[in-house]
């Protein structure tokens, strides 16, 4: 397994078990809107939170936006702001 792939993996296994309270869907965007220009450590440490917080809103923010238009366009504003500044 990639060292990548690895860490992923340990993430994604903590995010499991992790917080009630996911990453809130402006961190989650900024993260977003950063990965395009950066690599996701680098965008991470930018925002302060930890990959599986990442992984964890990932999951949770997912689940939201399908189901709620207004969290996606607002999501999608974000990241357009994330991008302009990144």
């Amino acid at each position: 397994m990639s060292p990548v792939l690895g860490r992923f993996s340990a993430a994604f296994a903590a995010a499991q078990g992790g917080s009630v309270h996911p990453m809130s869907l402006e961190a989650f965007a900024e993260v977003t809107g950063l990965v395009r220009g950066v690599e996701l450590s680098r965008a991470l440490t930018k925002v302060g939170a930890p990959l599986h917080a990442y992984v964890q809103g990932s999951a949770h923010w997912a689940g939201r936006m399908a189901r709620e238009p207004e969290t996606a366009a607002r999501f999608d504003a974000l990241v357009r702001e994330a991008r302009g500044r990144g």
